[in-house]
Order: C-alpha cells, then sequence, then structure tokens
C-alpha cells in the first residue's frame, strides 16, 4: 500500500507545513517526524512513545490550570473540567481546526481520523516540548505556582517557570499548564 500523503507530499514538505501550523522550527526535526508517523508506519519510530508522554503532561498541565484557576472548585468539578479538555474528541478537533491530521505518515486505508488526531496532537505537544527540552519536573513548594507565559501563538499555549534554585535536585524548567483553544 502507498504510503498516504497530504496532497502528495514528502515527509520533509509535511515537516515544515506542520511546523508554519505550530509557529515553531523544529532543532530535532526527528522528533517531528516522530510525531508525524503513524504506527502503521514501520519504517520508522512511530509517535506512540511521544504520545505516551504527551497525554500524561497535558493532563498534569490542564489538572494544575483548573486548580489555580478555580481555587474553591471542589475536586470533582475540576476532575470533570480536566477530563473535558484531555478527551480525545477535544484534542481531535483541535488538530483537525489546525489542519494536522493531514500530515500525518501511514500506510493503512482504515485510519481512525478522530483517534488518530488526538495522538497526533499529544505527541507534537511533548515532540515540542523535547525538542526545547522543556521536561517537567517533580519539585514540591509554593514558589513553583509562579508562572510566566509564552507559547504557540495557534491553539496552544504554554505557562512555565524556569528553575531558579541552583542545585542538581531539579535544574529543569517546569511545566504548569497548557490551554487549548
Amino acid at each position: 500500500m502507498a504510503e498516504s500523503a497530504a496532497a502528495g507530499t514528502g515527509m520533509e514538505a509535511r515537516m515544515s507545513a506542520v511546523e508554519e501550523i505550530l509557529n515553531y522550527k523544529f532543532t530535532n526535526r526527528k522528533l517531528l517526524e516522530e510525531a508525524l508517523t503513524h504506527p502503521s508506519y514501520n519504517k520508522s519510530p512511530s509517535y506512540e512513545r511521544l504520545e505516551f508522554v504527551g497525554d500524561a503532561v497535558l493532563g498534569l498541565a490542564f489538572a494544575n490550570f483548573f486548580y489555580l484557576a478555580y481555587p474553591t472548585v471542589d475536586q470533582g468539578i475540576l476532575s470533570l473540567l480536566r477530563a473535558a479538555n484531555i478527551s480525545n474528541e477535544k484534542l481531535a478537533r483541535v488538530a483537525a481546526r489546525r489542519g494536522l491530521y493531514r500530515y500525518v505518515r501511514h500506510i493503512t486505508a482504515a485510519l481512525d481520523l478522530k483517534e488518530c488526531a488526538a495522538q497526533l496532537l499529544e505527541s507534537c505537544y511533548w515532540g515540542w516540548m523535547e525538542d526545547q527540552t522543556l521536561k517537567p519536573t517533580l519539585w514540591w513548594g509554593a514558589d513553583n505556582l509562579q508562572e510566566r507565559a509564552m507559547g504557540w501563538t495557534r491553539g496552544i499555549k504554554m505557562v512555565m517557570k524556569k528553575e531558579e534554585r541552583h542545585g542538581a535536585f531539579c535544574p529543569q524548567p517546569k511545566v504548569f499548564m497548557v490551554i487549548i483553544s
């Protein structure tokens, strides 16, 4: 079966198109290639590993955002808010609105676009973070609740705070929230 492609383009053209959508140029293009590769395409690593971490980080980011944004709301409502924003349906709508699904590399005729689009968004998100070496780390302390806004201008915004302490325990930036429109 022939490799599926957006308008017959090769991988380089797909990656460039996705970088345009994300408004971000990947330093490590292999991360983006992996983020765009469906498991059916067995000639290179698929997005599954990136999607695995992206899914977890998005869940944590939304949990943290809602926890901070709604200090008087109980855990049950916070859980519903988080679940509504990280569901496959919600993520698939965002990926569809941005046109990301058109650039997935696969060799299957029966592609579940809803599931694939959500996984693609999660894998692109973690690939983007990995490319910038923005790795969430565990750290206990109230100073971690301060945020500075930055992020993708189209659809995904990330809030992070760089670690200001000098020590081996937690040298990397911490990610605090992601807002998907």
